[in-house]
């Protein structure tokens, strides 16, 4: 009985010992500092910056919480990660297409912005200067007060943009170019290799973008010409004239105006304009 009792209480022990040193399933909870995500299109360029917005809470901030001349996280927990659908320039510096990790340098001057390769990592502690993609100066400005860390994006244009950290009475501008016109050349090449050719209207359409924006006029001349292969109108043969008059074929461009004419109907003429 004695050694029945034993083995009862030897079991009850072990029992107990797992249960104190088992795993059990995690829980999930609300974050300290929420996740964020915000976003902007430049041109046809997205880009995103995720991160975690730490609270001030009263503390001070700048040079205490957010220690000087240290390579901070630039939010809290995982890295901050900002991220491009197609080439950037950052600080005048090219950036390719992808994922990086966003970190800071704070001072009491001017602040260092750093984007790294590694864009996985736990905050700043495992971070690597080797895994600098690049390395740029911005000068702080104040701002008026701000609980939790933000990110905005500042003065959006059509190829640019200044994506800014906020916090306390903080905000710290990171400007960001976009070569738009190249990206969008890029991608209407790629949209009209997708396209059957049944269709005039979409490579008239790329044509006169170019001519537009005066950017790829060779290329957008073929573009036109295929327009007009498909089936030869007003609309197409103007593009190609304007293109072909603006690589110094005037010639060539009056030929195509007349026969433009030749072929327009009521429609065209009201928005051309008598």
């Amino acid at each position: 009985m004695h050694r029945l009792v034993s083995g009862v209480t030897l079991a009850l022990a072990c029992g107990i010992a797992d249960l104190a040193t088992a795993q059990g399933p995690a829980l999930v909870l609300p974050k300290q500092s929420p996740r964020a995500t915000v976003g902007q299109t430049v041109g046809l360029t997205e880009i995103t910056i995720t991160y975690d917005r730490p609270a001030a809470a009263g503390r001070e901030v700048w040079g205490t919480l957010v220690p000087f001349d240290s390579v901070w996280r630039a939010g809290a927990n995982e890295n901050t990660v900002i991220a491009f659908s197609s080439p950037v320039t950052v600080g005048g510096k090219e950036v390719p297409a992808g994922r990086y990790g966003l970190h800071m340098i704070p001072t009491s001057g001017d602040w260092t912005v750093i984007l790294s390769r590694q864009a996985s990592a736990w905050g700043s502690f495992s971070y690597d200067p080797k895994e600098d993609v690049v390395r740029l100066k911005t000068r702080p400005a104040p701002a008026e007060s701000q609980e939790r860390l933000a990110y905005t994006f500042d003065s959006p244009g059509s190829d640019s943009v200044v994506a800014t950290l906020r916090w306390e009475k903080l905000a710290v501008p990171v400007p960001i170019a976009v070569q738009s016109k190249q990206v969008v050349v890029d991608s209407l090449r790629q949209q009209l290799r997708g396209l059957h050719r049944f269709f005039w209207q979409p490579w008239a359409q790329a044509a006169a973008w170019c001519n537009a924006n005066d950017v790829n006029l060779a290329e957008a001349t073929e573009w036109a010409q295929s327009s007009i292969a498909i089936q030869e109108n007003f609309t197409n043969l103007r593009a190609k004239a304007a293109l072909l008059e603006k690589q110094g074929d005037a010639a060539s461009a009056a030929e195509l105006r007349r026969r433009s004419f030749q072929l327009a109907v009521e429609a065209d003429m009201n928005a051309y304009g008598y």
